[in-house]
């Protein structure tokens, strides 16, 4: 039964579902002349921050003043990831990973209040929400704000609520746009009155809807000044709203996330209504987890461990874990998959659309941890047969966070040998791990620029000319000398330069930027004031100025040339004249419009669902990461390769035009998903070929490209495979260096081209019989050795009425391998009652590679001793480790001269245990 059919219905006409809530937010705050803006990826373009954090991150930019405001005001609902407090979900009744944050924003349009009244309206009139259970918040100090509130809108002065800084004042960062906030909560107990409100309990309030006033700029100093333009940032989470508006008790039960929960029950065999709490909060991780996982898959991430790939695994192998806990003990992530698709797609047509890529990296990402899982467990039972006093805390969290291991799980099983877990050594460890989250994860800072940023941001756009020609003037704008802003710069400086317009291509797209030279005369260069004709003059000899340009990037719209002053000065208001190195450019055109090839290719004869995940276009060289389940075959490239040498023989003329957005994806051109585009965005067309929106170069014609060769694939990550490629004049370079190798090998083997694999095949199948017989030899050797040590054993103990023998004992010039062939044949001709270690340097000359190996007979094993965690703890000692059985194991180390203080440690603790 769904949670919608639970809940008691708003009044007629009151938004009720999360769909319906949506829909009137967004709905309201376009008739009052906001723009809608679609949801940004979750991947953001921000490098401060892993994830789209905040509703606002997109418009980030936008309040910095450093991009042009999409409109006066947006209204949108964005998608959100957030995992500092990932414990607390479930536990608590509003913390999510992912949620909806609904915004509206006001880009130097109106101010508080509008915003206030337009916020009280929409609550009371739209969502229908009685005045009587609503109470505000302001800033301490925001008298304005507070009056607005109390003599405008004609709130309770009773239920306006003054709150300190840490609550109620917004800062971008130490330095930079900041300002108070007011907040609006929903009085589940209005009947209370207003005699000592705290908004901090839980139970009783629940902020809906934040206004942020962006009004001020703090310095180094903490001082504040008012901005110039004034902005409103507001957030209003939808989850919590639908717990509202359909009266349940949590935001889980909303019809946002309790269809999840329904399908988790029902492979669970459970009814969540009758669960204790701690089932109920492990259904409530998996539907919050399954949304997270489905949305940041369908904005391209893969599971890995790095990033945010790590951040998805995370929460993957986490709904597996508790559905385990509910007794699921079959492959599930797909099916909650498939729910999660069914619940948002309508909203999200992207999960629609990669469905395939989504359920294939569940499928994939479960069975990996699977078997992640079963490795803890053999872990968890290693540590357990060392009869330890307790599970260490160390070790229960390592299990935990490693293996995934909940710690309820490891208690359960520890109590079952009878032995206890440090519990708080674990919350120790995690509390450890949840600082270092929020350190990472919370602080989203505007203000992180470096001394091109700050002078970037103060800069127009860059006019960029390099489609139309390679040659140009252009003003120097902005100087930054060896990392630190400079009015001038000489010979032998490290320069990043900005110029009214350019030729260069800057980086972007996958693209590299252009290579060149910035020229200019010595009459004009240096001459911004007296002193640098003065230099000039001096320096008149040298000739002209000449800056080689070594790369070129993006400060948003403003492109940064950089490189080195090979002669002569050059300062801020300069004229140049910029010229792009042809040939450099001629080679990265023919590489991009490859790349537009290779990516219709794959789509055509491996997998129409192929999309790219990321690219990169240099001079000599191309690479194509795209997402797909599996490696293309041998056959399928080349197929690839004939198909893509077929275009460039047709000598198919490019068509590159600029139109709308909405135009150019309704003719079929091919956006890559998370780019961020302009309401006029470039079209480049192979006809007949490939369509994509693009802002790279490109040449004129196909059979400008010459040729094409698939040079490498590979895969990246999961569901990510890669294609390396050269093209043009870069083909001739690869098939020289090519057929350089094979007249090598050729000289060297006295063979044919043709007979070269035929030779090596035969040298490999020779040194493999000379490996195998040198194999035997070995292990006769270390037989032989190990026979003479068998009276070197040492009686102690008692086994079943007879002695433990034990024999430590190094023997070097062994294998690992080798020895423990040994000690498992010294084992057995001693007797049921022994242990042996062996240990020794495979090459007695080098010191740097130890060999260890037990060898437990079924006695010694009995009296509780394990070879595996034994063998790994006297190899740590070595400077390595191992493993193996608790009869037999093996160890490595790189440290010789550890060995022999490592054997005797051995062999005291063996004597102790068997004594």
């Amino acid at each position: 039964m769904a949670a919608a059919s639970t809940v008691p219905v708003t009044p007629a006409g009151r938004p009720r579902s999360g769909d319906e809530i949506r829909r009137a937010f967004l709905d309201f705050y376009e008739q009052r002349g906001h723009r809608p803006m679609a949801s940004a990826s979750l991947i953001p373009d921000d490098p401060t921050v892993l994830l789209t954090i905040a509703g606002m991150l997109p418009f980030k930019p936008v309040f910095l003043g450093q991009a042009e405001r999409p409109a006066a005001r947006a209204t949108s609902s964005q998608k959100c990831i957030r995992t500092n407090d990932i414990e607390n979900v479930g536990r608590t009744a509003r913390h999510h990973t992912f949620f909806e944050m609904l915004g509206n924003f006001s880009f130097g349009d109106y101010f508080k209040e509008q915003a206030i009244q337009w916020a009280w309206e929409l609550s009371t009139q739209v969502f229908g929400l009685s005045p009587r259970q609503l109470v505000v918040s302001v800033f301490r100090e925001d008298d304005e704000a507070a009056a607005i509130w109390r003599d405008l809108v004609g709130v309770d002065p009773g239920r306006i609520i003054r709150m300190d800084e840490a609550d109620n004042f917004w800062a971008s960062g130490p330095t930079g746009p900041c300002g108070p906030c007011s907040e609006i909560y929903y009085d589940f107990k209005p009947e209370l009155g207003n005699a000592g409100i705290d908004l901090e309990d839980d139970s009783r309030f629940i902020e809906f809807y934040n206004l942020v006033f962006m009004q001020y700029n703090r310095d180094a100093e903490g001082q504040l000044t008012p901005l110039a333009s004034r902005n409103i940032d507001t957030g209003m989470g939808l989850e919590r709203m639908a717990q509202i508006l359909q009266g349940v008790n949590n935001n889980y039960e909303t019809d946002l996330i309790y269809p999840l929960i329904e399908t988790a029950a029902g492979l669970a065999g459970v009814d969540y209504r009758q669960l204790d709490a701690k089932g109920q909060t492990s259904l409530k991780v998996i539907g919050d987890h399954s949304r997270a996982v489905t949305q940041l898959i369908g904005d391209g991430v893969t599971a890995s461990n790095l990033g945010r790939g790590y951040i998805l695994r995370r929460l993957l192998r986490r709904v597996v874990r508790h559905g385990r806990l509910l007794g699921i003990d079959r492959p599930f992530l797909a099916a909650m998959g498939e729910a999660s698709i069914a619940l948002m797609g309508a909203v999200h047509p992207r999960l629609v659309e990669r469905r395939g890529q989504i359920l294939a990296e569940l499928e994939r990402e479960e069975a990996r941890f699977l078997d992640t899982l079963e490795r803890g467990e053999k872990l968890l039972a290693d540590l357990l047969a060392a009869k330890p006093k307790q599970i260490s805390g160390d070790q229960a969290f390592e299990l935990y966070d490693t293996y995934g291991f909940p710690l309820e799980l490891t208690e359960e099983i520890a109590e079952e040998q009878g032995l206890a877990v440090d519990v708080a050594g674990f919350e120790a460890a995690m509390q450890a791990q949840r600082q270092r989250a929020k350190a990472a994860a919370v602080s989203l800072d505007l203000t992180l620029q470096g001394a091109i940023e700050q002078l970037a941001a103060g800069l127009e756009a860059t006019a960029f000319g390099g489609y139309e020609r390679l040659e140009q003037p252009g003003c120097v704008l902005a100087l930054v000398v060896n990392g630190e802003p400079a009015e001038r710069a000489s010979a032998g400086d490290a320069v990043q330069i900005v110029l009214d317009s350019t030729p260069f291509y800057g980086e972007g797209g996958g693209q590299v930027g252009d290579r060149g030279l910035l020229i200019a005369d010595t009459s004009t260069a240096g001459n911004s004031d007296v002193a640098s004709r003065e230099l000039a003059n001096a320096d008149s000899a040298k000739g002209e100025v000449l800056v080689r340009v070594e790369a070129v990037g993006r400060n948003r719209s403003v492109f940064v040339h950089r490189g080195h002053v090979e002669r002569g000065y050059l300062a801020v208001g300069d004229l140049v004249r910029a010229q792009v190195d042809r040939g450099c450019r001629r080679r990265a055109q023919a590489n991009h419009t490859a790349t537009h090839l290779l990516q219709a290719a794959l789509k055509q004869l491996v997998d129409p669902s192929i999309s790219q995940a990321g690219s990169l276009v240099d001079f000599d060289r191309l690479r194509f990461d795209f997402h797909c389940p599996r490696a293309v075959t041998a056959a399928e490239l080349e197929l690839l390769e004939a198909r893509i040498n077929g275009w460039i023989a047709d000598a198919r003329n490019l068509e590159v035009r600029e139109m709308a957005i909405e135009q150019a994806k309704a003719a079929g051109a091919l956006a890559m998903f998370g780019e961020k585009y302009a309401e006029v965005v470039r079209v480049v067309d192979v006809p007949g070929v490939s369509m994509e929106l693009c802002g790279g170069t490109h040449v004129a014609n196909t059979a400008e490209i010459g040729l094409f060769k698939i040079i490498g694939e590979s895969g990246v990550a999961a569901g990510i495979r890669r294609i390396e490629a050269v093209a043009g004049a870069a083909v001739l370079t690869y098939l020289n260096q090519r057929d350089a190798v094979v007249k090598a090998l050729g000289d060297r083997f006295k063979a044919q081209p043709e007979e070269i694999v035929e030779r090596v095949t035969g040298l490999q199948e020779e040194l493999k019989a000379s490996q195998k017989s040198l194999a035997a030899a070995r292990a006769e050797l270390a037989a032989a050795k190990a026979a003479a040590l068998v009276d070197q054993a040492e009686a102690m103990g008692q086994a079943a009425g007879q002695p433990f023998q034990l024999l430590v004992h190094r023997l070097d010039g062994v294998e690992g391998a080798g020895l423990q062939i040994a000690a498992q044949q010294l084992q057995a001709q001693i007797g049921i009652g022994t242990a042996v270690v062996l240990g020794g340097l495979p090459d007695p000359a080098d010191l740097g590679k130890v060999a260890l190996a037990a060898a437990f007979g079924p006695e010694v094993v009995a009296a509780g001793q394990n070879a595996g965690p034994f063998i790994n703890a006297i190899g740590k000692l070595c400077g390595g480790g191992g493993g193996g059985r608790p009869n037999l194991a093996q160890a490595g180390g790189k440290d010789g001269s550890a060995l022999d203080a490592a054997l005797a440690q051995a062999k005291n603790e063996l004597k102790q245990a068997l004594n």
